[in-house]
């Protein structure tokens, strides 16, 4: 043993590469050949799964009821998804409704996944307060497996326009703490409140969208309306008018809305989109599409087909 402070050393024989080059070709073959970059192949230890970066949770997927969506489907396939996105398909900055092309539903990580991967610039979704947050979910009582927050993140990073409907108006708050947390700019961001159902669990009082306008300058509200009806598109322009036109728009049901209804809605909101649904009355997209347009609908068309894979799976 070598005292501290001693004037004893420890020797190391000396030894010759050619004597060290000699005992390996001596030793015995190993059972699997070294690979020609001189890596030892000693078995590897498992590894863990990289973990997300998204914040949890990461909830039991929903299964889908739709064949051609994917499944199952992770958070860490949606990121992959969201990073390989089709820049053909990123919104445009300060983007206007009408070119806009929306993946309708998209709560569910199978939904998100199609919308992702598909030809869309624009992603809905639908907000409900559960356990404190706010989650994706579209009826009160359907299956959740995706937080405002994972899916705000995933839409952001897929340059998709995020079009956030209200279901819960007191999902309104942390959604709106949860975009400034995140930094998402104003101009990707639609808000479709119900200002003008005042019996709805979504209903947004008009001081509050007032609000929401002085929040968010940049981005795009649109009023929701009830099924088509004379009276609650007069109300609807009565709220318009005391907002102000601007970046403000709402959405009638494509196949019933006529042309005077149109003029009404377009004297007090900058923008009027048209969405359907498919279960009501099925026609001919592009007839309609051209129909809707000659009558003054100057926003986004959200026509589905039945069968589409978006059209509903809540």
């Amino acid at each position: 043993m070598v005292q501290r402070g001693s004037e004893a050393s420890i020797r190391i024989p000396s030894v010759r590469v050619s004597e060290v080059r000699t005992a390996v070709t001596a030793a015995p073959a190993l059972a699997s050949p070294v690979p020609a970059s001189g890596w030892c192949p000693w078995p590897r230890e498992p590894q863990p799964a990289e973990p997300t970066t998204l914040p949890g949770p990461e909830w039991p997927q929903v299964r889908p009821a739709h064949p051609a969506l994917p499944f199952p489907v992770s958070l860490a396939e949606l990121e992959r998804r969201a990073a390989a996105a089709d820049p053909a398909f990123r919104i445009a900055p300060r983007a206007h409704p009408s070119t806009m092309r929306n993946a309708h539903y998209a709560n569910t990580r199978s939904q998100l996944a199609f919308a992702l991967s598909g030809p869309y610039n624009t992603v809905e979704g639908d907000l409900r307060m559960r356990d404190g947050i706010p989650v994706m979910q579209h009826d009160d009582i359907s299956s959740r497996d995706l937080t405002f927050e994972q899916w705000a993140i995933l839409v952001h990073r897929a340059g998709k326009h995020l079009r956030m409907d209200f279901k819960e108006a007191t999902a309104l708050a942390p959604v709106e703490a949860i975009l400034r947390r995140l930094g998402i700019p104003d101009d990707v961001l639609t808000f479709n409140v119900s200002a003008a159902l005042p019996w709805s669990e979504g209903h947004v009082p008009v001081d509050d969208v007032v609000a929401l306008r002085a929040q968010h300058p940049g981005s795009w509200i649109t009023i929701n309306l009830a099924v088509p009806d004379g009276p609650v598109y007069r109300y609807a322009a009565c709220v318009a008018r005391r907002l102000g036109p601007e970046r403000l728009g709402t959405t009638v049901l494509a196949g019933f809305v006529n042309e005077p209804e149109i003029r009404r809605l377009r004297a007090a909101f900058e923008f009027v989109n048209a969405w359907n649904v498919p279960a009501l009355k099925d026609f001919d997209i592009a007839a309609e599409s051209a129909r809707l347009r000659a009558i003054g609908v100057n926003g986004m068309l959200d026509l589905r087909s039945s069968g589409d894979p978006l059209e509903n799976d809540d």
